[in-house]
């Protein structure tokens, strides 16, 4: 997501209430169902209701809201069939973009990977699901971004943020899924720089979180 930035440099305030909004959907602040009013968030943000109708339009737009005719505003609650697709999405997105990224792979890079799961695993002994949610995203992120594809990157951080409170929501009774973690043999795939075990892993690590929804 780019934000405008005014010629003073700082980000404008409909992409700051937009951001902000869209973090709290991104790492599961917000359950799937929940209902939100423009009224709640510009008193949150500490704004007008411009910023905050503005934000509400572009989030639906991108799935991640939900407006009824009515105008009542909520989290969308998936369907099994949304779910599905999306994960397909993401397996396909995601093993293309560690492939591209992998002849980038340099040891600065798996340095900072293995820095990130450390964290992981730290947040999951604690239980602290949208820090475990946040440090998994900065996990895949910092690899992808190695690829050079910031188009498919869009498409794929769109899909994330449609799954975010799905996620965080069955994290919550589902940590056991920490353990079939594939970050661990990721690793080891970037390190011997195996662009087959690297597809195979990624696309087995999605699969793995796929399985507590289903």
């Amino acid at each position: 997501m780019l934000d405008t930035v005014r010629k003073d440099g700082n980000i404008s305030v409909h992409d700051n209430v937009y951001k902000k909004l869209r973090d709290k959907i991104l790492y599961g602040f917000l359950r799937p169902g929940e209902s939100l009013t423009l009224r709640s968030l510009a008193s949150e943000f500490k704004t007008s209701m411009t910023p905050v109708r503005d934000s509400v339009r572009r989030l639906t737009a991108e799935g991640a809201l939900k407006i009824s005719l009515s105008g009542r505003i909520t989290i969308p609650v998936l369907t099994i069939e949304r779910f599905n697709e999306l994960f397909s999405i993401r397996s396909m997105i995601e093993s293309e973009l560690a492939f591209k990224a992998l002849p980038r792979a340099h040891i600065a890079l798996i340095d900072k990977l293995e820095s990130i799961n450390l964290d992981m695993e730290m947040f999951a002994r604690s239980f602290e699901a949208m820090e475990y949610i946040r440090a998994n995203m900065e996990f895949h992120r910092s690899l992808y971004l190695r690829a050079q594809s910031p188009i498919m990157l869009s498409i794929l951080e769109n899909v994330w943020l449609q799954l975010g409170p799905t996620f965080k929501h069955a994290l919550g009774e589902n940590w056991n899924i920490v353990e079939r973690s594939e970050h661990k043999n990721i690793l080891s795939a970037l390190n011997n720089q195996d662009s087959s075990e690297l597809i195979f892993l990624i696309k087995k690590d999605v699969l793995g979180f796929q399985n507590i929804f289903i």
